[in-house]
């Protein structure tokens, strides 16, 4: 996905539209090194960012009302230097992290669904699932990304049989 990746050292911007079956699950991963994780753990929805460094910092959101509604719902994380924003639909968190190292800026691969195997995602809740839902659209940086290409998505994300409600 190196035409979709991230920087991560940088401000970015990602934006998801997602229906969940489940309310748990790991929902976009990217980098190796420097890293981004968007995940649900009983339905709070939580952006941690790792600067590579052992600096985790991150910034959590709980509905009133679960996500597992049927409906479609927006998802947006917002990382301006050390400021990290959480947009679910109309509702928003943000917390302030340590200052930003250098970047070195190369793209990161981004994971949609869940993480192969074979990549080291820290800091997440023991036992997580993969995500279980649909996403109808995913934005990293004001670039779509290709839904379609089999090796970028994890888990069990759809975009087949997930029509616009």
């Amino acid at each position: 996905m190196s035409d979709e990746g991230l920087v991560l050292g940088r401000d970015l911007e990602v934006q998801l539209e997602v229906r969940l079956v489940s309310d748990s699950g790991l929902l976009l991963h990217a980098g190796s090194g420097q890293q981004l994780s968007l995940y649900l753990n009983q339905g709070e929805v939580t952006v941690t960012v790792n600067s590579g460094r052992g600096n985790f910092f991150s910034t959590s959101f709980t509905p009133e009302e679960s996500l597992c509604d049927g409906r479609w719902h927006s998802i947006t994380v917002m990382k301006k230097s050390n400021v990290l924003q959480l947009h679910v639909d109309a509702a928003s968190e943000h917390s302030v992290g340590p200052k930003k190292g250098r970047s070195s800026g190369a793209k990161e691969t981004v994971y949609l669904g869940g993480a192969p195997d074979d990549v080291d995602v820290p800091g997440l809740p023991a036992a997580l699932p993969s995500f279980h839902g649909c996403v109808r659209r995913a934005v990293l940086n004001q670039r779509p990304a290709v839904l379609s290409k089999p090796l970028l998505v994890h888990g069990a994300v759809g975009t087949q049989g997930c029509p616009a409600m």
